[in-house]
């Protein structure tokens, strides 16, 4: 079992589960491939923590299952003027 985690990422949380929740389930393989052609920055960032998570397990990515993609919130930047 592999397993990565990126924080600090500045991205909005709601348009990266949209991305997400298309990859749970799928065989890490197919789910790179599907989100390297996805017009998306959240895809791509994705698609590189799935890669990092089957390296980090040992495996290759065509035995290796994504069970759970979890996208949280992050710090929030205060702004004022």
């Amino acid at each position: 079992m592999g397993k990565a985690t990126l924080k600090f990422i500045r991205l909005s949380p709601i348009k990266a589960r949209l991305v997400a929740r298309e990859v749970q389930g799928m065989n890490a393989e197919v789910a790179i491939a599907s989100l390297e052609s996805t017009p998306n920055k959240a895809a791509k960032i994705i698609s590189k923590v799935i890669a990092s998570a089957v390296a980090n397990a040992g495996l290759e990515p065509e035995e290796a299952i994504v069970s759970s993609c979890r996208v949280d919130r992050g710090p929030v930047h205060k702004r004022f003027t």
